[in-house]
């Protein structure tokens, strides 16, 4: 997990919605043990998940700052 808060708020999980062929970043819940540390989204169907770091902060895009989202 990345060291600076900045970064551990973009730490997400996401889908492969093989429809559309792209990602999609689902709402992530994070929690913290210490050391540990706990990533957690709701499943909707069986598929391909993935943690990583999204460029798309809760409080705006980072691709188009310039758009509301």
């Amino acid at each position: 997990m990345p060291a600076d808060s900045i970064s551990r708020s973009l730490a997400c999980v996401f889908y492969y919605d093989e429809e559309a062929a792209q990602w999609r970043q689902l709402p992530t819940q994070r929690s913290t043990d210490g050391a540990m540390w706990q990533l957690s989204a709701e499943a909707g169907a069986p598929g391909v998940y993935t943690a990583a770091l999204s460029s798309e902060p809760e409080y705006g895009n980072y691709k188009q700052p310039w758009q509301p989202t």
